[in-house]
């Protein structure tokens, strides 16, 4: 059965179907709401005596709860976010957040962040925000995040759903918007190539075709080891690949088994000494398995630590866990919203790394199609069907592809600085 509005909305009538839903909450809930989420994480952190990594990740957990209460209450851009991110890590700094990292995993609830929420929400920008929120606008974000879910939404509602929502207040009218001239024709189609994906190479940082990448030694597991093939040799010059030590069904864990044939302490100093890059691929293996996001991150922090130490300037390029929706390994198949949960809060300490220059470049393959990523847009927790290596292969990408991501990679680091400071 296909369900159909009755009638469109009217301009003079005063219902609004909006006026059934509740109003934006009037505080900061998703802070601890995000921190609640990743407590079992920041445990990991803190059993292993990371304190600077603890504090680090508090923060950016915290500040990804701002960002959703900031989405609440019709803030949804990220410049627009802006101004009142840096309002909040202001007051994190004033009132020494970071040194609290222990007394904040110690509270069963989090106490220790009762007083710097209920600042920050006193904060000039925050305050005035919260206070003039329009009453609709949580649902309204709502509302708009299914719609971006399920882009097919339409065809199941009717023709006239896209007047219906702008009605609401929730979509903008574009015929509107033709008439005052802020959209111009074939404006529109352009705007729906760029969100389905259709020109997402266009949309992502241009490498230069010129670019040439310094001498690249790749790590990683079957998703990677495909250039180990001969035939692979032209794309392994693209990406300046000189050695490899990947291999097929590897957790990180390989790298760091003693004795074993991808044990990185085992080898020379002189063997990194010639690499200017090396770029980190694994973490599919690992989420086959019920190891914890912190578990997993710990065993790549120790390969940082080894590669630093092997060699001070080489620059530590890392992938993100690409999505494996369809995957049928381990707990890829009998737990796939808690591999899913897993997955982005690892990807959440490798971007974060990035962010401190522990690492100096990231190959997000988790990203979505249109952002330069193996996500398939409508589903980001699956591999964009095109981008597979084989037509009913989830998990492994086309090599050609994962060149592209990885030059991004390259080229992100190109001009980053190795100093004393940056921290293995």
């Amino acid at each position: 059965m296909v369900l159909q509005p009755q009638s469109k909305p009217q301009a003079e009538q005063e219902f609004n179907i909006l006026d059934l839903f509740g109003t934006a909450d009037k505080s900061l809930d998703q802070v601890k709401k995000y921190l609640e989420a990743s407590k079992e994480e920041l445990k990991k952190l803190k059993e292993s005596g990371n304190l600077e990594d603890l504090a680090a990740n508090i923060y950016r957990i915290a500040e990804n709860g701002l960002r959703e209460d900031l989405k609440e209450n019709g803030v949804t851009d990220e410049t627009k976010q802006a101004p009142y991110v840096a309002e909040f890590k202001k007051l994190w700094e004033e009132m020494d957040m970071d040194s609290k990292a222990e007394a904040i995993i110690n509270s069963s609830e989090f106490a220790a962040m009762d007083q710097f929420v209920s600042r920050a929400e006193n904060l000039p920008k925050l305050k005035e925000l919260i206070d003039s929120a329009e009453p609709q606008a949580k649902w309204q974000t709502m509302i708009a995040g299914i719609l971006a879910s399920f882009p097919q939404l339409e065809q199941y509602l009717g023709s006239d759903i896209t007047s219906f929502l702008a009605g609401l207040g929730v979509l903008p009218d574009k015929e509107k918007e033709k008439e005052t001239g802020k959209i111009a024709e074939g404006e529109e189609e352009k705007k729906g190539e760029e969100e389905t994906g259709e020109t997402a190479t266009e949309t992502a940082e241009a490498v230069p075709e010129s670019f040439k990448p310094g001498r690249t030694l790749i790590l990683g597991d079957s998703n990677f080891n495909v250039f180990s093939d001969a035939a692979q040799k032209e794309l392994r010059g693209k990406m300046n690949v000189t050695d490899m030590i990947a291999k097929g069904g590897q957790q990180s864990g390989w790298l760091l088994t003693p004795g074993g044939e991808g044990n990185l302490e085992s080898r020379p100093d002189e063997f990194f000494g010639g690499f200017e890059n090396v770029v980190i691929g694994f973490g599919s293996n690992d989420l086959g398995t019920k190891d914890t996001a912190g578990e997993i991150w710990g065993r790549l922090r120790r390969v940082i630590g080894i590669l630093r130490k092997k060699n001070p300037k080489i620059k530590i390029i890392m992938a993100t866990v690409p999505p494996g929706k369809g995957n049928n390994s381990g707990e890829w198949a009998t737990d796939f919203e808690g591999v899913e949960k897993r997955r982005e809060e690892l990807n959440l300490f490798i971007k974060e790394a990035h962010t401190r220059n522990i690492i100096q470049g990231v190959i997000d393959l988790a990203a979505k199609k249109s952002q330069g990523g193996l996500a398939d847009d409508a589903d980001p927790s699956a591999m964009a069907q095109e981008y597979r290596r084989f037509a009913d292969d989830p998990v492994h990408a086309k090599a050609d592809v994962l060149v592209e991501t990885i030059r991004k990679g390259q080229y992100q680091a190109y001009n980053v600085e190795i100093t004393p400071e940056t921290n293995a």
